[in-house]
């Protein structure tokens, strides 16, 4: 439910209702928060969209897939942002996980075979 001259924060639980700008010391702080409400909300309507693409690509548990499929696009994201260009092989990486998970007796096996 939207009330007028809430916040996006306000809306999304991260600043009780009746808190603004003057709920912060400092102007930056607020707008900070602001901004992960935001890009939360976004992230959320991206996972409630991909859910249903790893339903039908058949993984076990679809969206905590898609929630992890847009935390690793996001990293890839920053990773490109630092490097000034595509990171092909991260992009490559990210296309691997866009496919039908292995077979059940066989999904953990590679963390299981790479464990310290």
């Amino acid at each position: 439910m939207f009330i007028a001259g809430e916040t996006p924060s306000q809306r999304s639980g991260v600043l009780p209702p009746g808190a603004g700008p003057r709920a912060f010391d400092d102007p930056a702080l607020y707008l900070a928060v602001e901004r992960v409400a935001e890009i939360t909300r976004r992230n959320d309507a991206t996972v409630a969209f991909l859910t249903t693409d790893f339903v039908a690509l058949g993984w076990p548990a679809p969206r905590t897939a898609a929630r992890l499929w847009v935390a690793a696009n996001a990293e890839c994201a920053l990773v490109e942002l630092d490097l000034g260009r595509a990171d092909e092989q991260a992009r490559a990486v990210l296309l691997d996980f866009a496919v039908p998970p292995p077979p059940p007796a066989t999904q953990g096996t590679a963390l299981r075979a790479n464990a310290c």
